[in-house]
C-alpha cells in the first residue's frame, strides 16, 4: 500500500494526486517524518509556532478499515511524539482533524488535553 492509495480510498471524488509534491517535499524535509505501514500511513511535522516554541504536529494520518490498523497507526503517533522531542520540540504536540475523525481515543492513552478552538471557513 502507499499513501496515495490510501488517500483515495479515503477521500473519494477528491484530487489526492495533487498532493504527490507535496508529499514528495515531506520524505526529504528534515522538519518532516513519513511514515507508511500495512494499513495505514501518516506524516508529522515539528515547527516553531511565532518563530518561538518549537512543536510537534500531525499533518495527515489515515488507516485502513482492517484490524489491527488503528493500533498501527496509534504506534504511529506513537513515533512521531518521540521523534519530535528528539527534533527538540518542547511545546505541545497538536492532533487534529479536517476530516471529522475523533482522535479522544488517542488523546486519552497519550495523555492529550482537549481544546475547543473555534474557526470559519468562507
Amino acid at each position: 500500500m502507499t499513501w496515495l492509495d490510501l488517500a483515495r480510498e479515503k477521500y473519494p471524488g477528491r484530487e489526492v494526486e495533487r498532493g504527490v509534491p507535496w508529499m514528495q517535499r515531506c520524505m526529504v524535509d528534515p522538519d518532516y517524518l513519513v511514515l507508511v505501514g500495512r494499513n495505514s500511513a501518516g506524516v508529522a511535522k515539528v515547527y516553531r509556532r511565532y518563530n518561538i516554541d518549537l512543536r510537534g504536529r500531525l499533518e495527515m494520518l489515515g488507516a485502513r478499515p482492517q484490524p489491527g490498523a488503528s493500533l498501527e497507526a496509534f504506534k504511529m503517533v506513537q513515533i512521531m511524539i518521540d521523534w519530535a522531542r528528539q527534533k527538540g520540540a518542547t511545546g505541545s504536540f497538536r492532533l487534529d482533524a479536517d476530516s471529522g475523525v475523533d482522535f479522544v481515543p488517542f488523546a486519552k492513552r497519550l495523555g492529550g488535553k482537549h481544546y475547543t478552538v473555534n474557526f470559519y471557513e468562507i
